[in-house]
């Protein structure tokens, strides 16, 4: 079940793109990446110089998950491309351990009672929230089943719905209902 402690919320959001933006670096731009494409961390590392295409990264997927080609906002691609220069094109980008990468993570989080998967949360939540397109957030985190990307509409569409049917719930005196 998805709640708000899973995701980061749109001031924690902005916190971290100022810390980011503050520390430019190896580790902002993998922290960008996995916010960026929505991918597990696992993924993230995985990632190869011959895996960026045009504006894009393909991810392959993890946990039995589809791979996925992700477009990247043009002014991040030339930041990881600026990054890879000098890497040879089959070797990862980022060769360390997800150990290593919570320890970086760690650093950078903007609440310490999120992990590195809450920043896959966020992108799915911001996504449905944005375009209300189920099948493109299962694309985007590359779900085999459109059952594993419920979480998303299911949180969204129920908060907007508890939101509705509790409109003037206060407002109302108990006499007036009977």
């Amino acid at each position: 079940m998805l709640t708000e402690k899973k995701f980061l919320s749109q001031k924690e959001l902005d916190r971290l793109t100022e810390i980011l933006d503050k520390h430019p670096g190896r580790d902002a731009t993998l922290i960008k990446l996995a916010l960026f494409t929505g991918a597990r961390s696992c993924e993230v590392l995985a990632v190869r110089k011959i895996d960026l295409g045009q504006n894009s990264v393909t991810i392959f997927g993890a946990k039995k998950s589809n791979d996925r080609t992700v477009p990247l906002p043009a002014s991040f691609f030339r930041e990881i491309s600026e990054l890879c220069k000098g890497t040879p094109d089959n070797d990862k980008i980022f060769p360390i351990t997800t150990r290593q990468f919570r320890r970086i993570w760690n650093q950078y989080r903007p609440n310490h009672q999120l992990g590195i998967h809450s920043l896959r949360h966020t992108v799915g939540v911001r996504m449905y929230m944005t375009s209300s397109n189920l099948h493109a957030v299962k694309t985007m985190l590359g779900h085999k089943n459109l059952s594993s990307t419920m979480i998303y509409l299911n949180y969204v569409e129920g908060v907007k719905q508890l939101k509705n049917s509790m409109r003037g719930m206060w407002s109302r005196k108990l006499m007036d209902v009977a």
